[in-house]
């Protein structure tokens, strides 16, 4: 029991030290702004991110497709 007491009180210790670490001091407050719709951050925030995902999709269904291949050859023999 002492044991689990200490270690808890360790990993408190540990989180509030790291929370205080983020935390930045000689930086003056920022207000948040929305982002501006231009060129080039249409294609970063929306169309690198579709193209990502879509083209990982198409990498797990063609995956599929070789790995259902492969059973059925397998099956096969």
């Amino acid at each position: 029991m002492k044991q689990i007491i200490s270690i808890l009180s360790l990993l408190f210790l540990f989180v509030v030290f790291q929370l205080n670490a983020q935390t930045p001091d000689h930086y003056p407050p920022v207000d948040p702004e929305p982002v501006d719709f231009s060129l080039f951050n249409i294609i970063l925030y929306i169309l690198l991110p579709m193209l990502l995902i879509g083209g990982y999709l198409l990498y797990r269904r063609s995956r599929k497709k070789a790995e259902k291949k492969k059973e059925e050859e397998q099956s096969k023999q």
